[in-house]
C-alpha cells in the first residue's frame, strides 16, 4: 500500500512554527505596558497604589519639606539623621530617605503582618520630640563635618543659599539650633504634609492599619503646601559658585511641559560633555545645574555655550528622534523593575501627578518632532537664559 505523501513539507513545517511563535509573542504583549494606578483618600491624605504581587508589599510615606531647593537645609538633615537612626534601630521594616523636597518613609516587610506592626509602632517615633542633648549632638556632628569641608564644599552650597536668596556667608548658627529642628519636626509630621503610595496585591488590611495610625498624626497645615522660589527668571548671580558655572529655571514636575524638560536635558548634557548637567526637580520648578567636573577647574562659559550650538546644528534629525526613543524605552525598562515601580508610584503620589501620567508621559515624548526638540535646545542655548556664577560673565 503506497504511503500518503506528508501534509507540509519541512520548510513549510518551519514556516508555520516561526509563525506560531511570533503570534504567541504578540498575544502575550499586554494592550497597556503601563500598571494601573488608583488613588483614594484616606484621612483626608491621598494615597495611590498600584496592586501588585511582583514583590512584598511596600509603603512608602513622603512627607513635604518647606522651600525646597537644590539641597535639604541643616535642619532638615540633621532631623533626617535622628529619624533614621530612630526608626531603622526600632524595626528593619523601615527605611527613611532625605530628599530636596521630603522625608521618606518606606515600610517593606515580608509577611505583611511585620508590614502592621510596624506602622502600628510609627507616630510616636515621628512625634516625640528629640531631647536637647541629642539635638545638640546632632548640630556638633554636623558643625564638624561642614568645618573637615571647608576648603571642598558641597557643589552646591553656594547656589542652593542663592536660590533661597540668602547671604552666601550666612552663618550655620543663625539657622540652627535644637528649637528650630523641633519645630521642624512638629511641623513636618502632619498629614497636610503627608503623601502615600502602596504596591501590594492585598491592600484591604494594609489600608485599615493605615487608617488608625494616620488618625494619630495632626491634620494642621503649617506651611504653605508648595512653597517654591519666588522667583523663576534667570538673573545674574553676585559672587563664585564654582564649581557650578550656570543655572536655569525649567518648568517643574506638575507641569505638562516636564517630560520635554527631562528629555531636553539629557540631550544638553550629551552636547556638553565637558560639564557635567544635573536637573534638581521640584513639583512647580526645576534647575538645570551646570558644574564643572572638579571645584579647581575653569571654563569659558560664553565659549562652550557657542560649542554645544554648533555641536546643536550638526546633530542629525534620527539622533533627535532616537534620543526621544531612548528615553521613552528607559521608563518602560525601569518599570519592570520592582524597585523601580515602587520609587515612581512615590513620585507620582508625592506630586499628585495624573494616575495616567506614564501613559501623558509617553505620549508627550512621542509627539514631540525633531523641529520641537531642536527649537526648544536652541532656546535653551541662548545666554539670556542662564543664570552666571558671575555677573555679566558673557559680557567681559
Amino acid at each position: 500500500m503506497a504511503s500518503r505523501p506528508p501534509l507540509f513539507s519541512r520548510r513549510q513545517l518551519n514556516i508555520l512554527i516561526m509563525v506560531t511563535g511570533v503570534v504567541i509573542a504578540l498575544l502575550s504583549i499586554p494592550s497597556e505596558p503601563w500598571p494601573q494606578i488608583e488613588r483614594v483618600q484616606i484621612q483626608q491624605v491621598p494615597l495611590s497604589t498600584i496592586s501588585s504581587d511582583d514583590r512584598p508589599a511596600e509603603l512608602r510615606l513622603s512627607f513635604a519639606l518647606p522651600r525646597p531647593a537644590l539641597l535639604p537645609t541643616a535642619p532638615e538633615q540633621i532631623l533626617w539623621q535622628l529619624l533614621k537612626q530612630r526608626l531603622e534601630q526600632a524595626t528593619t521594616a523601615f527605611q527613611v530617605s532625605l530628599y530636596r523636597d521630603r522625608i521618606s518613609i518606606a515600610v517593606t516587610a515580608s509577611p505583611s503582618g511585620e508590614l502592621l506592626e510596624a506602622l502600628q509602632q510609627l507616630p510616636p517615633l515621628l512625634t516625640e520630640v528629640f531631647t536637647e542633648e541629642v539635638l545638640n549632638n546632632g548640630i556638633d556632628r554636623l558643625r564638624a563635618q561642614r568645618y573637615l569641608q571647608r576648603n571642598n564644599p558641597a557643589p552646591l552650597e553656594a547656589a542652593d543659599r542663592w536660590l533661597r536668596q540668602q547671604q552666601a556667608d550666612d552663618s550655620l548658627a543663625n539657622a540652627l539650633t535644637p528649637t528650630a529642628i523641633t519645630r521642624l519636626q512638629q511641623q513636618l509630621f502632619s498629614r497636610a504634609q503627608l503623601r502615600i503610595s502602596l504596591v501590594s496585591l492585598a491592600q484591604e488590611t494594609i489600608i485599615t492599619a493605615l487608617n488608625s495610625t494616620l488618625q494619630q498624626l495632626n491634620s494642621e497645615l503649617t506651611w504653605d503646601e508648595n512653597p517654591q522660589p519666588e522667583s523663576i527668571s534667570a538673573p545674574p548671580i553676585a559672587g563664585d559658585l564654582t564649581p557650578v558655572v550656570a543655572l536655569q529655571p525649567l518648568s517643574g514636575r506638575a507641569s505638562s511641559d516636564f517630560p520635554d524638560t527631562l528629555l531636553l536635558s539629557r540631550i544638553l548634557a550629551d552636547l556638553g560633555p565637558e560639564l557635567t548637567v544635573r536637573l534638581h526637580p521640584n513639583k512647580d520648578q526645576s534647575w538645570l545645574v551646570w558644574l564643572t567636573p572638579s571645584p579647581e577647574a575653569q571654563y569659558d562659559i560664553s565659549g562652550q555655550i557657542q560649542r554645544m550650538q554648533q555641536r546643536l546644528a550638526e546633530l542629525k534629525d534620527w539622533e533627535l528622534e532616537r534620543a526621544a526613543d531612548d528615553l521613552r524605552e528607559l521608563l518602560q525598562q525601569r518599570l519592570q523593575e520592582p524597585e523601580a515601580l515602587a520609587e515612581q508610584l512615590e513620585v507620582i503620589a508625592f506630586y499628585q501627578l495624573p494616575v495616567d501620567y506614564l501613559t501623558q508621559f509617553e505620549a508627550t515624548i512621542a509627539a514631540l518632532s525633531r523641529t520641537e526638540i531642536r527649537q526648544q535646545l536652541q532656546h535653551l542655548l541662548q545666554p539670556a537664559n542662564f543664570s552666571y556664577p558671575k555677573a555679566n560673565a558673557l559680557n567681559p
